[in-house]
């Protein structure tokens, strides 16, 4: 086990002391989780070999995921890839520092864990001041998945981190919660049209508007077998999953609630403990139409996307196991940011139920 020390650091304006000691420790291969305004990253030397693997050992990340190289600076990007196309310049102008992943050609000095032999490389520069300053003090782009143990929910505390990894990673960097709560989108600029591999707080809509042209959803994203997801190799493995099994019930509100009533009635029948994780609006209804009123899990108001999002990674790691067997959700208008937030509880879904 290893000793991990943790330092609790001001969001806006933290101590360059513990920073420059954190940076110390990346300059040595050493592993430090911090924050961005998305989620906690764990880190480590983007261009050390030795030091990436580390990472895929601790979070017990299957070798052929990729990961993303977080950068403070477009000097810093121009160094580790090899082609800039002009339309990557028009999207950085607008959503860097931000949560937003951009897939360039790699250059020859990314090691090809990175990529997991891939001649591409996510790039994305965290709007958080935390990160930027530690990535800036230790001169290289780090690599950093989010701080979890692969397939478990993201993390969005430095407690959260801390739970998963006290004893196998160096330093903690505590500076609250993440602001944004969800991971980033990540854009591939080469294909025809430009395609969103993973969906995140930047909607396909604000980038067509900044591109000028048509920004698709990968199909492999609207995925209902594994086979169909192997196309994006960050989204064939599990993500997300709760401790529980978790029913997602995708469609309109009628369907919804059509079958929470089946299968609320089923499951007691059965003697399982069942939660909801819902909207506010939703619980209401629910609580008026099943009986026993069920406990529901609130996310926030149904169209306060930003909320739920914020809210969604640290619901679903507080559901407990010992106080119930199954949790219900349900999905969103799968606009802008509520398809990102569908996309996740799907992808953490035991059992995805589509309604027609």
């Amino acid at each position: 086990m290893k000793e991990t020390k943790i330092f609790r650091v001001d969001p806006l304006n933290p101590d360059t002391k513990i920073l420059r000691f954190a940076a110390r420790a990346i300059k040595e291969g050493k592993l430090v989780i911090f924050p961005t305004e998305t989620v906690y990253g764990i880190g480590a030397n983007a261009l050390d070999e030795n030091a990436v693997r580390k990472i895929f050992i601790a979070k017990n990340r299957p070798p052929d995921n990729p990961l993303i190289a977080h950068v403070s600076s477009i000097s810093m990007t121009k160094k580790i890839v090899s082609d800039f196309p002009q339309k990557a310049e028009r999207l950085i102008k607008h959503f860097w520092p931000g949560p937003l992943t951009i897939i360039f050609k790699k250059s020859e000095i990314v090691p090809d864990i990175m990529t997991a032999g891939l001649d591409s490389l996510g790039v994305r520069m965290p709007a958080h001041p935390v990160a930027l300053k530690l990535i800036e003090f230790s001169g290289t782009p780090l690599a950093a998945p989010s701080a979890n143990i692969s397939g478990k929910p993201s993390a969005t505390s430095a407690e959260h981190a801390i739970d998963d990894f006290m004893g196998k990673v160096d330093i903690i960097l505590d500076a609250g919660e993440s602001s944004i709560g969800i991971e980033s989108t990540i854009l591939n600029l080469y294909s025809k049209p430009p395609m969103i591999l993973r969906p995140g707080p930047i909607p396909k809509e604000d980038l067509e508007r900044i591109l000028g042209e048509k920004v698709e959803y990968h199909p492999a994203l609207q995925a209902q077998t594994k086979e169909e997801a192997l196309e994006i190799p960050s989204i064939k493995y599990a993500h997300y999953v709760p401790d529980v099994e978790l029913i997602f019930i995708e469609g309109k509100r009628d369907c919804f609630l059509k079958n929470c009533t089946k299968l609320y009635k089923a499951f007691l029948a059965e003697g399982k403990r069942v939660q909801f994780l819902v909207s506010k609006e939703i619980a209401k209804v629910l609580k008026s139409i099943l009986e026993p009123p069920p406990k529901c899990i609130i996310t926030g108001m149904s169209h306060d996307f930003p909320t739920i999002a914020h809210n969604l990674f640290q619901l679903l790691r507080e559901i407990d196991p010992k106080k119930v067997d199954i949790v219900i959700a349900e999905s969103y208008e799968p606009k802008g940011l509520g398809y990102s937030i569908n996309f996740r509880l799907r992808k953490g879904a035991t059992r995805v139920i589509y309604c027609p």
